[in-house]
């Protein structure tokens, strides 16, 4: 792929809130699926980050080549563990899931500040 080829992914994008004595338990939740996920087909990337202004709150990211891929994953065990940790929020989780598509890469970045200048 040329750095400047349109791209397209389905995203899974949760915000999760625990109580103060549930977030790390969540968090080694998360970790302990992670890696078989992202080993998944299709699976481009799959995080787990602490919010910097929100302590108990994580942000889980699963970025997928298609949503063919992504289906069958939702119905997986390793996605009944991310369900798993969803329940342990002391609020509903924010989900927002969907495809994105645009430009990839730093030279399309740089072109556009080229127009710019």
């Amino acid at each position: 792929m040329k750095p400047t080829d349109n791209i397209e992914v389905v995203t899974c994008l949760v915000k999760l809130r625990f109580d103060a004595d549930m977030v790390d338990s969540a968090v080694q939740l998360l970790l302990s699926v992670s890696e078989r996920i992202e080993a998944k087909a299709g699976c481009q990337s799959c995080s787990i980050s602490r919010e910097a202004l929100e302590s108990n709150s994580i942000r889980y990211i699963e970025i997928w080549s298609s949503e063919a891929e992504f289906t069958p994953h939702v119905q997986s065990d390793e996605f009944r563990n991310v369900l798993a940790a969803m329940d342990m929020c002391c609020e509903e989780p924010s989900v927002v899931i969907g495809t994105l598509s645009g430009r990839d890469g730093i030279a399309y970045l740089m072109d556009l500040r080229g127009r710019l200048d």
